[in-house]
């Protein structure tokens, strides 16, 4: 597969475009070593999930510029990182970056 020729169906755009799905985990690991996650298609803590919402207090200067980290769960009742993954599937193990 050459990157470099566009349209020979084996770049990033293209893989993208067909939507065959996520690949498996990188490395193979064992999903007990990475939060039982066994794929790559993870569940993030964005605005886009119908539990969160913006914090009710002054976080990270929520209010105001909207650059801060912080985002409402009202699943946990708590603040949880914003673009983690769910907090409420994985808890405090959360999967390791580092796949």
């Amino acid at each position: 597969m050459n990157h470099k020729v566009p349209g020979d169906g084996g770049g990033l755009l293209d893989r993208l475009l067909r939507g065959e799905g996520n690949s498996p985990l990188p490395g193979g690991g064992e999903p007990d070593t990475n939060a039982g996650v066994e794929r790559a298609d993870l569940k993030w803590c964005t605005m886009a999930c119908e539990e969160a919402e913006w914090p009710r207090e002054n976080v990270d200067g929520a209010k105001s510029c909207r650059t801060f980290n912080a985002l409402w769960c009202r699943v946990l009742a708590r603040h949880v990182t914003r673009n983690a993954p769910c907090a409420v599937l994985h808890g405090a193990r959360r999967p390791k970056a580092n796949w």
